[in-house]
């Protein structure tokens, strides 16, 4: 990690043609170095602006800089060793993950670029309104199926890990976050925080029944919070363990809750099922043993249920009694969805997958590096536009319209762009190409 001094200078000046005959490591060194004070000097100027480079007789100097987003180069022959020296600069805004190093090393940066979505909602009664709740920079929607955003709810820390919305036609949306639950229940919308009887818990998940019974899977990450699921009969603003009478969910890291004519509970050691409202639960339900991260239920086949694990995504046909692998894979399926045409989706952490005849396609065309991005959540509309879709991922949203085949970014509006500072230094030595690649991030996102 590098971090600018402010203390750096503006000008700086390397000489190369000191360099001895043979010296590849110093070599690396003086690029490095060169690298490192072109980033020192950017990083001090008050105008942000990039350095310019002079390269003369064996030394390049940094000057006055020249306009954000414009390049620099130049190129420097070392006679002595035989060597050309070319140094690149240049600076973009950027939001997404930052890419591994393709060639050369090292690649430094101050932090891990790129908004982090945790949570999705497409309006049941408005496709084009989506919720999106952050890792750290609140609550944004949009009212334009996702072209543009803005804040409704939270500060720079506030962490929105789920969204549901009541049932049948209501507009009220409620959000589970750490310590408490947010909901827009009266009709200015304004978000209130519900956290009686939630006690220190963060809610990482929530589902609701026809009936408006709210259901909260939390976890018991401190001494002072419990954990297991939690119920609510009056939207959110009061809330009840859920544990069993005695307690029968036994384990209280509840990472996915779903409800139909049970409440399902997947949690860090199997999933877990009610058929009393949360009173008793089946311990465990399979399959068992292994941590569920995601549920999701078939709109279009009632006893269907579908749930994520950290290697694959299993089916059951009999509302859990059963089970099959749909998705084997070595991967975390952080998210599941599905929508009114029998589609089913899964967000992983290397992109998307996505089925219509039973099995699943790999789909991340316009995602940002796609190996490795982290999906974490998913929107779908109920039925106005069921062959749309939203991920959620570790460096922002994304749209698809056409059932996740390919994918264009979808987040404006949401969070900080950073801005990339790069510096390449590559040099040719007896037939040879070397490189160093510094890049230094210089706002955070959240």
């Amino acid at each position: 990690m590098f971090i600018a001094s402010a203390g750096v200078l503006s000008m700086s000046t390397l000489t190369i043609s000191s360099l001895s005959a043979n010296a590849l490591a110093r070599e690396r060194v003086a690029a490095t170095n060169l690298a490192v004070d072109v980033i020192e000097s950017w990083q001090a100027s008050s105008s942000d602006t990039l350095p310019s480079l002079i390269c003369t007789q064996g030394t390049v100097q940094l000057a006055t800089g020249s306009p954000t987003g414009t390049q620099s180069s130049c190129t420097l022959d070392s006679q002595e060793v035989q060597t050309s020296f070319k140094i690149t600069i240049n600076a973009y805004r950027m939001q997404a993950p930052l890419p591994p190093n393709p060639a050369g090393i090292p690649v430094m940066t101050d932090l891990y670029a790129g908004l982090r979505i945790s949570s999705l909602l497409v309006d049941r009664n408005n496709a084009s309104t989506i919720y999106a709740g952050t890792n750290g920079d609140g609550l944004y929607t949009s009212s334009d199926s996702g072209a543009t955003w803005s804040r409704i709810y939270g500060t720079e820390s506030a962490k929105i890990n789920a969204l549901i919305q009541m049932p049948g036609t209501s507009t009220i949306i409620v959000a589970g976050s750490d310590n408490y639950t947010l909901a827009n229940t009266n009709w200015g919308g304004t978000w209130q925080r519900l956290a009686t009887g939630l006690g220190n818990n963060n809610i990482l998940s929530l589902a609701t029944d026809a009936y408006s019974t709210l259901y909260a899977g939390a976890d018991n990450y401190a001494v002072t919070s419990n954990g297991g699921a939690y119920k609510s009969t009056n939207t959110a603003n009061t809330w009840s363990a859920s544990n069993g009478t005695p307690t029968s969910l036994t384990n209280l890291i509840v990472n996915a809750v779903a409800v139909d004519s049970y409440v399902y509970a997947g949690t860090n050691v199997g999933l877990f099922r009610s058929i009393d409202d949360g009173y008793t639960w089946t311990n465990p339900v399979a399959p068992a043993n292994v941590p569920i991260y995601s549920l999701s239920l078939d709109p279009t086949h009632t006893n269907r249920v579908y749930a994520g694990t950290a290697t694959e995504v299993l089916l059951s046909s009999d509302k859990g009694n059963s089970w099959a692998s749909t998705l084997a894979a070595t991967l975390v399926v952080r998210a599941l969805a599905t929508d009114s045409n029998g589609g089913m989706y899964a967000g992983t952490d290397s992109g998307t997958y996505a089925t219509f005849s039973g099995s699943l396609t790999h789909s991340t065309t316009g995602l940002p590096f796609q190996n490795t991005v982290r999906t974490y959540s998913l929107g779908v509309p109920s039925t106005a536009a069921p062959t749309v879709l939203y991920a959620g991922t570790d460096g922002g949203v994304f749209k698809s319209s056409n059932s996740g085949t390919s994918w264009t970014r979808s987040d404006t509006g949401i969070g900080i762009l950073p801005k990339e500072k790069v510096v390449k230094v590559s040099w040719s030595r007896k037939g040879e190409t070397h490189q160093v690649i510094l890049t230094h991030i210089t706002q955070r996102p959240y």
